[in-house]
This record gives structure tokens, C-alpha cells and sequence, in this order.
């Protein structure tokens, strides 16, 4: 009788000490909760940073009143392929600062959404929000690389800021060399300036493609011949987009 209770008792033991670490074992989260968590991390607080692949600037020259202080911002970013159920929204993020104006491209993830998104904007920008201050553009052609435009950049030399993708060749002997390149259906010389172009593209008439950013100079901007030129102020090669 006392081994049958013993028995019982022990049995008893172990079936609760088994609950015991059963309850405050590790689970797996259920599916629900994994979502909501997923979810949670891509709030419209959580702002993921782009390259952006065109950034086009021009002051308004039109305007008499607000003169330079009035710009025409084109801005975009390359475009979501992979993002099944979860593409996202772009949009301009925007910090102002007394003397500075940051603007970046952010994506913000959407559970559900299966449209692939790209940020491509323009609009303009007033004298109240640009007088007498300096432009920072972040992650302009690669992640890291951020271009400042003083207050007084624009005017007869810089008539604009451009960057974006160009097919460029070099076509004529080394020591008369001629940089030809062409976007948006626009053929341009490139005046490079003090900049040195790599080895495996100069020499090269077949075109590649480089990230190029600079001011685009119209045949009535300058006095050379009807060739539009594009003064380079920066290039990066090789560039095969972000």
C-alpha cells in the first residue's frame, strides 16, 4: 500500500515539475504576431534611406521678384523590383536647419502593398525656404555620397546642378581627346575641368555608363559653338546604379 502511494506521489511529482518547464519553455510566436512585429519595424516612423539615381535643380530665372531663390527640383530614385507583399512608399524627406535645407529619399514598407514604388518628384521650392541657405542632397548617385550647394552656387557659371546616369565616350587622340555624353536624348560635351577620367574609359568610343554631376550649359549660355556643354564637377565610374 505505502509503495503504490509512493508510486503515485512521485508520479505526481514528476507530472508537475514536466508542466512546470513545459509553461516556461521558449514558443514560437504565433504567425499573427510575427506580422504585427514586422509591422511594427516599418511604421511610418521607421524611414529607410535611398540613392537617389536624378537630381535635377534650376533656379527660375523667369521669375523677377524671387529671381535664383525660386528652384525647380526634380528628384528619383531606382525602382522596387522584389518587394512581393511589402513595397513601400517614397517621398521627400525634408530637414531644415536656420542656414541649410537636407533633402533625401526615403521608402517607407507597407504590409499588403504589391505595387512597386519609386520616388519621382518635382516640384518647386520658394524664396522663404531657400533664401540664403545651403542645399544638402544626401546619397546622391551611391549611398554615403552627399553633394552641397552653397547660397550663391547658381548664377552665370553654375547656371544649374545635374545628377544622373550618361553614356560617355571619348572620341580623338590622347592629347585632343574629346568627352562626348548623352542622356535624355540630349548629346553634351563634357568639360572636364580639373577632373581625370579612368584609364579604361579614356581611349574607349564605345559608350559606358557613368554617374555625372555638374551644370548643364545651353548653346546660349555659353559662346563656343551650338554644342550644349556639361561642366563636370564630379563623376563616378564604373557606375552600375544603386
Amino acid at each position: 500500500m505505502y509503495s503504490n502511494f509512493r508510486q503515485i506521489y512521485v508520479f505526481l511529482t514528476l507530472q508537475a515539475i514536466f508542466t512546470s518547464c513545459r509553461a516556461t519553455a521558449p514558443k514560437a510566436a504565433p504567425k499573427e504576431v510575427i506580422e504585427d512585429l514586422e509591422s511594427d519595424r516599418t511604421s511610418p516612423n521607421v524611414l529607410k534611406q535611398q540613392v537617389l539615381e536624378r537630381v535635377i535643380i534650376e533656379p527660375k530665372w523667369s521669375d523677377v521678384v524671387n529671381g535664383s531663390n525660386l528652384l525647380n527640383l526634380e528628384m528619383k530614385s531606382s525602382s522596387e523590383v522584389w518587394c512581393e507583399s511589402n513595397c513601400s512608399e517614397f517621398s521627400i524627406l525634408e530637414v531644415a536647419k536656420t542656414d541649410s535645407l537636407s533633402l533625401g529619399a526615403v521608402k517607407r514598407p507597407i504590409r499588403g502593398n504589391t505595387t512597386p514604388g519609386v520616388l519621382d518628384v518635382r516640384r518647386e521650392f520658394s524664396r522663404v525656404t531657400v533664401v540664403g541657405k545651403r542645399i544638402e542632397i544626401l546619397n546622391v548617385g551611391r549611398p554615403g555620397e552627399t553633394v552641397v550647394l552653397e547660397p550663391d552656387y547658381f548664377n552665370e557659371e553654375r547656371p544649374n546642378f545635374y545628377a544622373l546616369p550618361m553614356e560617355l565616350s571619348v572620341t580623338g587622340a590622347a592629347d585632343s581627346s574629346l568627352v562626348l555624353g548623352k542622356f535624355d536624348e540630349k548629346e553634351v560635351e563634357i568639360d572636364l575641368g580639373n577632373l581625370v577620367i579612368g584609364s579604361d574609359l579614356n581611349g574607349e568610343s564605345k559608350p559606358k555608363t557613368a554617374f555625372v554631376m555638374g551644370s548643364l550649359m545651353e548653346p546660349s549660355l555659353h559662346k563656343t559653338s551650338g554644342r550644349r556643354i556639361f561642366r563636370a564637377t564630379k563623376i563616378i565610374y564604373p557606375w552600375t546604379g544603386s
